[in-house]
């Protein structure tokens, strides 16, 4: 009697104890596909291209506001040690506006972000896909950081403000850091994919 109790207890706790690991393991996969979503898009590296991303990205903020007509990034002395500032809503080359929080909406941004920043999410969710969103507009706001660092550097590597505040001056800047930020993105990506040339488009060149 003692054995078959023994037995029915042990048994039991068995029971509980594997009811207890599909739990555990239901709330892990439910938590690694949302992960998943977010952060490790469902994309080979050899899929991307940063030399063409950059290119799109470009040809689109060119269309909206043409090189001729645009202002530079940095436009006055005291912004150049903190360039393109979140607090800056009316410049093209930062955030200016919000994206559209419709997460079906990739394309037809509101005007009011139309800028740099809302360009680079809507190509990166383009070529990413709507399912990874989010890791999107995280790469569009570090490339974002990249840009603005690589313009203060810039400044300082300068010869002063006369040189450095001419668009022709900071503009290359910020499209090398942009490419940079792109191409460093594509090398963290976990899969090489079947690419004979997985490190293609990893040159800037242009058109």
């Amino acid at each position: 009697m003692h054995a078959a109790a023994l037995g029915l207890t042990c048994r039991h706790a068995m029971q509980v104890f594997a009811q207890n690991e599909t739990l555990s393991l239901q709330a892990q996969l439910i938590e690694a596909k949302a992960k998943l979503a977010r952060y490790e898009p469902n994309i080979t590296m050899s899929d991307v291209n940063p030399n063409a991303l950059l290119h799109k990205i470009k040809e689109a903020f060119d269309t909206q506001y043409p090189p001729c007509r645009r202002v530079a990034p940095v436009c006055t002395l005291q912004d150049a040690w903190n360039p393109l500032s979140p607090l800056e809503l009316d410049n093209i080359w930062g955030h200016m506006g919000v994206f559209d929080d419709d997460p079906d909406v990739v394309e037809d941004i509101p005007d009011g972000s139309r800028s740099l920043f809302g360009m680079m999410q809507t190509e990166l969710i383009t070529a990413f896909g709507a399912a990874c969103r989010e890791f999107c507009i995280e790469q569009a706001g570090l490339a974002l950081c990249a840009v603005r660092q690589a313009l203060v550097g810039g400044y300082m590597a300068s010869s002063g403000w006369d040189k450095f505040r001419l668009g022709t001056t900071q503009e290359p800047i910020v499209w090398r850091a942009i490419f940079c930020h792109l191409l460093d993105m594509k090398r963290n990506l976990k899969n090489f994919g079947d690419s004979e040339n997985p490190f293609e488009g990893n040159h800037l060149v242009w058109a």
